[in-house]
């Protein structure tokens, strides 16, 4: 693998385990805490929160860097030892492309607007149904991030 598909692959491994990371935090340590809430509270807490990350940039560039990072990789492989790192890393694409970016743009914005819209003096009774949600669709992304992370971690422990 050239040094660009090297370099590249780094990048695939970072952006993928920052975003994992972000999935993390919101699964493990974010969400007990919203678990705990009354229907008003969490919609107090939550709300402002959804302000800062729908449409952030830093997680726009995560999810697109991770998902575009090993296309160098792909493209620098000549050797046909390089079938096992083109499957890792082919493979590694498809599970972050659906699991975290398509899931995000897809089912995860709804969701957002959804609890963007409820209202913390008079919460719809669904609101137990979006806080449930968005922590699915979190673990989704977790679980398609953190694959991706370790296919391309081991697409680079192949190089080595």
């Amino acid at each position: 693998m050239t040094t660009i598909g090297i370099v590249s692959l780094g990048i695939s491994v970072l952006a993928t385990g920052l975003f994992a990371g972000l999935m993390f935090t919101l699964i493990f340590l974010m969400q007990l805490k919203w678990n705990r809430q009354t229907a008003a509270e969490y919609i107090v807490d939550i709300q402002p929160f959804l302000e800062v990350g729908k449409g952030n940039r830093v997680i726009g560039f995560l999810l697109f860097v991770g998902l575009l990072a090993p296309v160098p990789a792909l493209l620098g492989a000549t050797a046909v030892t390089q079938s096992a790192v083109n499957v890792l890393l082919l493979v590694g694409m498809v599970v972050f492309g659906l699991g975290a970016l398509g899931v995000t743009v897809v089912l995860n914005l709804p969701t957002y607007h959804a609890i963007m819209s409820l209202d913390a003096q008079a919460p719809a009774d669904n609101w137990g149904d979006l806080r449930r949600r968005f922590y699915q669709l979190n673990l989704t992304r977790f679980l398609a991030s953190f694959s991706a992370f370790a296919l391309f971690i081991a697409a680079m422990a192949i190089q080595l």
